[in-house]
């Protein structure tokens, strides 16, 4: 990130939010106006797309998204400890982040998915918050099974 950005970060996220409150409401009464016209143009373009055997996914695009993924991940995994709080296991793959006072599923629908809900754990947990832990996906289970937040028959 640049010297102007750094020093100014918080005045160009105020006029983004600006930018963005401004035009809102044009773009949401211009897809409500046309919204017909807008889905016949995306119907033609994937009927295009397809006939000449185009695939829509961006391999590249998804590498990168992939290691920005792992790079907030591993970030998050140095700051919890990087190794389950219960059993002590350190394997990576089989760690999951653990909301201590459960609802975690209904915390990443609001929050989202992947990276955002990465970042949203990272800053608060440099925020200081203590509500969250990394267990093993046994370990996560198996207390969400205790704690009644798995329908189970």
């Amino acid at each position: 990130m640049n010297e102007y950005r750094k020093r100014n970060k918080e005045k160009i996220r105020g006029q983004k939010k600006k930018h963005y409150e401004k035009h809102r409401d044009y773009y949401l009464n211009y897809y409500a106006t046309h919204r017909e016209h807008i889905r016949e143009l995306a119907k033609t373009c994937y009927r295009r797309h397809k006939a000449a055997g185009k695939v829509f996914y961006n391999s590249k695009t998804a590498k990168l998204a992939k290691q920005y993924r792992l790079r907030i991940k591993s970030k998050l995994f140095d700051i919890l400890g990087n190794k389950c709080v219960h059993c002590g296991f350190s394997d990576v793959r089989a760690l999951q982040i653990d909301h201590v006072h459960g609802n975690g599923t209904r915390h990443i629908k609001e929050v989202g998915r992947n990276h955002q809900y990465f970042l949203y754990v990272l800053n608060a947990i440099k925020n200081g918050s203590k509500n969250y832990q990394l267990l093993c996906a046994n370990c996560n289970w198996i207390k969400r099974y205790e704690m009644q937040e798995v329908h189970h028959k």
